[in-house]
């Protein structure tokens, strides 16, 4: 799903339950935009904001326990 994967000039230190991990590569989600991501992480996260702007989003606990970008 991402693309043009690279090494980023400064890093993010995120601090989460499972401790402090250094972000260090950076890549382009298909209908996002350049995201921060660490590939051994179980989760990356985008901003809702910034997704509704661009897709419509929706939740229907009926369908599945996730959010559908449509």
């Amino acid at each position: 799903m991402m693309t043009n994967t690279c090494d980023v000039k400064r890093h993010l230190t995120m601090h989460c339950n499972a401790g402090t991990m250094s972000v260090t590569k950076k890549g382009d989600l298909k209908g996002y935009g350049t995201v921060l991501y660490h590939p051994d992480g179980i989760a990356n996260i985008l901003s809702l904001n910034n997704v509704k702007k661009k897709n419509k989003v929706a939740f229907d606990s009926e369908l599945d326990d996730g959010l559908q970008i449509k």
